[in-house]
């Protein structure tokens, strides 16, 4: 599953969930979307610009799109526009939470629904859709500052210095950072999530700071900045610790190779790989139920998901048996860990492992020759 995928289940949601949820918009009234985005630079700015306009498109929805270009003053000229053009419902991405109120004012008094997407506004009515910002940079910091050991020099590279999301990354920097005394900002500069911005800037910080142990990055296009930055200074994979934050491709082979440290991924794929498949079962996505527990701060996640159905199956028992094996299925294709495969899940999972298979068989005869303990299940399989 692609980062554009997900974009598009986020984006899916916010327009088939948030355009009725005022009442200024009546139920048989054209939709007309206005969708106000920040800039076109960035390649998740660019699905953030292309998807709901796909998606529009097979729904039937019109769509007007312009991006800001980073010009707040440019972003509240473009609302005017698409209300001139009879907008009536907005998808708006502010550049500036606080010079992007006047405008959300304005269409609420219209009566006009609006959903704020990535970043929250100071002001107005609307609906915002996002990851949690600060705890995503509570994470990251939690995970470099303890793998240091509580000690040493860090850089901490910034988006745009002046953005909310920017903003809230580094402040769950600083939140964690109280809990660790002997940690040293050396440096906290922007580099605008450009790779080649940051790669400069970490190149230059090197020159005044080669003792550096961590580099912490509001984003994956920046740690891949900085890690080019490393490499070209001739350290070795692992010795600068690196974080960034989005899970981008690029940035999982950096982790493979010992470069990058850890990325925070804020849409996880494998919940997306399970409402893909129960959209394509037609089981409703908003049905489908959630339980997660963080098993290490930075790192780790434990996620159950549950298809729910009535037992004298009077709403298709047979196809959410199948929806169930098929996610299962799907799941474990993308990497997923089951910690208790139990029925069809155990076939997959063991089918998979047979060496693992042969030694926990070869353990149970040892400790349970008789077969007492939960006969007939794992020990019988071949």
């Amino acid at each position: 599953m692609n980062k554009k995928f997900k974009i598009t289940l986020l984006v899916a949601l916010i327009i088939g969930a948030s355009l009725f949820s005022f009442s200024g918009l009546a139920a048989t009234e054209e939709i007309i979307i206005g969708l106000s985005g920040r800039t076109l630079e960035h390649a998740v700015h660019q699905m953030y610009a292309s998807i709901p306009q796909e998606l529009a498109k097979k729904d039937g929805y019109k769509i007007f799109f312009a991006s800001a270009d980073l010009d707040p003053a440019k972003q509240a000229s473009d609302l005017e526009d698409m209300l001139s053009q009879g907008v009536n419902a907005f998808i708006i991405i502010p550049q500036n939470k606080y010079q992007i109120v006047p405008s959300i004012a304005k269409i609420n008094e219209m009566g006009i629904p609006v959903v704020t997407l990535d970043c929250m506004t100071a002001g107005g009515n609307s609906i915002f859709v996002g990851a949690h910002t600060r705890l995503s940079g509570q994470l990251s910091a939690e995970y470099i500052f303890s793998k240091l050991n509580g000690s040493g020099k860090v850089f901490f590279i910034v988006g745009d210095p002046a953005h909310e999301v920017a903003i809230k990354l580094t402040g769950g920097y600083y939140d964690i950072l109280e809990n660790y005394p002997d940690i040293e900002v050396v440096a906290e500069q922007g580099a605008w999530w450009q790779t080649d911005r940051a790669l400069k800037l970490v190149e230059d910080l090197l020159l005044v700071n080669p003792d550096v142990k961590a580099i912490l990055c509001n984003n994956d296009l920046m740690a891949i900045g900085a890690v080019e930055a490393l490499k070209g200074a001739g350290y070795k994979p692992g010795e600068v610790l690196v974080s960034g934050g989005d899970g981008d491709k690029a940035a999982l082979k950096l982790i493979k190779e010992g470069w990058l440290t850890c990325t925070i991924d804020k849409m996880p794929e494998l919940e997306a790989t399970v409402v893909e498949m129960a959209q394509k079962s037609g089981y409703p996505s908003e049905d489908i139920g959630g339980y997660f527990v963080v098993l290490e701060r930075g790192r780790g996640v434990h996620c159950e998901f549950d298809f729910h159905c009535k037992p004298d199956g009077s709403d298709k028992r047979e196809s959410v048996k199948e929806l169930w094996h098929s996610a299962g299925k799907a799941l474990l294709d993308k990497g997923a860990l089951f910690d208790r495969p139990y029925g069809d899940w155990a076939d997959m999972v063991y089918s998979r492992a047979p060496q693992y298979l042969s030694k926990i068989k070869q353990l149970k005869a040892e400790m349970d020759p008789k077969g007492i303990l939960n006969p007939g299940k794992l020990w019988q399989r071949a």
